[in-house]
């Protein structure tokens, strides 16, 4: 692996990704060959925006904000989150990625360029590793790490979920296509994003009439929080975080059966008495 000394290019520090072998604790072990492996960077905030690099190479991506991963052959990644300032620095930043059992997923719609199959993988480990993509490229099958998995169909200028996928385990080296479920109740779709203070897990539930309802899927990534209700009756519910450090204080969903409403919305800190 190169130096960190060589990776600044022009005086800016470049990145480098690096595929390794899967310890048992989940850290990366023995490094692997770089050959035939890409660097995968999605925009944070529209993953469908995707830019390739080689392994074992520097770069250096425009300023932004990305998810960071790596490919190669049947196994993929975790991700993480990279900020990218381009200045600064007197080395390069060597990042090293334990390599997981990849399968692969797509979906049978047919999809303007104005939406996106969303992928996310539901394993508390891979944190809510999520993959997108935009119009005919969605039918595209694409590497996933192996587990249950879920998902939908999303408007790609509001981030409205328009169809859910029925939640699949998805194995290694599996290749899955998937069609969005005919909404029959309610469905609600929540990302709630939490302050950056330490908390235990956030547990979310749904109050819909007299009914308490917990979410069918839930994952914590990161400050963000995904909830997944696939059907819900009623015409109104609200949101509740139960937690001990933060809260959510947001305005009623209104419920429409055969739609999916969706609430991104930010959490606060509990008041301290």
């Amino acid at each position: 692996m190169p130096d960190p000394s060589t990776g600044v290019v022009d005086g800016k520090p470049a990145i480098l990704g690096w595929p390794a072998e899967l310890r048992a604790d989940g850290y990366p072990g023995a490094l692997l060959s770089p050959e035939a492996c890409d660097v995968h960077l999605a925009l944070f905030d529209e993953p469908e925006q995707e830019l390739l690099f080689p392994c074992g190479r520097w770069f250096i991506p425009a300023p932004n904000r990305y998810s960071m991963w790596l490919e190669q052959g049947e196994t993929i990644s975790g991700q993480s989150q990279l900020v990218a300032t381009g200045v600064g620095g007197s080395v390069g930043q060597r990042n090293v990625y334990p390599m997981l059992p990849a399968g692969y997923v797509s979906t049978e719609a047919h999809l303007g360029d104005d939406q996106s199959a969303r992928f996310l993988n539901m394993k508390p480990e891979y944190r809510g590793f999520q993959k997108s993509a935009r119009g005919t490229a969605a039918g595209t099958l694409m590497r996933m790490p192996a587990g249950r998995i879920t998902g939908g169909i999303f408007d790609r200028k509001s981030g409205e979920a328009i169809a859910f996928f029925r939640p699949f385990d998805l194995g290694a080296g599996q290749r899955v296509r998937v069609a969005p479920v005919k909404q029959a109740n309610a469905g609600v779709f929540v990302v709630l994003k939490s302050p950056q203070v330490r908390h235990k897990k956030i547990d979310l539930a749904l109050h819909a009439g007299d009914l308490v309802i917990a979410p069918d899927d839930i994952i914590q990534a990161g400050t963000r929080n995904y909830a997944f209700w696939y059907s819900v009756k009623g015409t109104r519910a609200k949101v509740e975080v139960i937690n001990d450090v933060v809260t959510y204080d947001g305005p009623d969903l209104v419920l429409r059966p055969g739609a999916i409403t969706t609430r991104r919305d930010d959490m606060k800190l509990k008041s301290t008495p």
